[in-house]
């Protein structure tokens, strides 16, 4: 999740004032309610088995209104405590991932590599969430992408940076929900997925 963390009167923010805060729970806000109509629309399928009197109907039914009703509250799937099973499951319904989230702090130049008070809070946030957070500069990235590959630890060097903001994104995101993204290369289509930390070859390859 993208927030912004720099102040810059020539770049003017969509709400009229900075505040990543407020940014975080809007999105988050939105996501549910996207989320919502999906989850409304499991709970009447699985009404509809529950009441054949299947047993697995009624523990779908049961699962399905637990669900719905956390996002019924404004809440992201994420904030729901669901085992990796039940993320499995949410995620076949179409609802915004249920894993947890990257907080991608763009900060303005001069607050490389740290960051400054406004990451600080997204900081503090994630760390009660147990999500992960990068410091990261939309302009110096654009700057990096315009440039050789050779020439690019020069300019990272002089922010501080050890390596670019992509390959820092993709570390930071190897949460236990996320750890590691798995790619298959066929002559029709190259797919990737992302697997939890320690799974094995056959949970990989699902």
């Amino acid at each position: 999740m993208m927030v912004r963390c720099f102040d810059d009167p020539n770049v003017i923010h969509v709400a009229g004032s900075v505040d990543p805060m407020r940014d975080i729970e809007v999105i988050d806000l939105e996501l549910a309610l996207a989320d919502v109509e999906t989850a409304e629309k499991r709970v009447k399928k699985a009404q509809g088995a529950a009441k054949t009197g299947n047993k697995e109907g009624k523990v779908e039914l049961a699962f399905a209104e637990r669900v719905y009703g956390h996002l019924q509250t404004g809440k992201a799937a994420r904030t729901l405590a669901l085992s990796d099973d039940e993320r499995k499951q949410v995620a076949t319904w179409g609802c915004s991932p249920p894993s947890r989230v990257l907080y991608c702090c763009n900060v303005g130049e001069a607050d490389l590599p740290r960051g400054n008070a406004w990451s600080d809070t997204v900081r503090a946030r994630a760390q009660d969430e147990g999500a992960g957070v990068v410091i990261l500069c939309g302009k110096v990235e654009a700057e990096l992408a315009e440039l050789p590959p050779g020439d690019r630890a020069e300019l990272l060097a002089s922010y501080g940076l050890g390596r670019a903001p992509r390959s820092r994104r993709s570390r930071a995101s190897a949460t236990p929900a996320r750890p590691a993204v798995v790619l298959h290369a066929g002559e029709k289509e190259i797919r990737a997925w992302t697997i939890r930390k320690g799974a094995l070859a056959p949970e990989a390859a699902v």
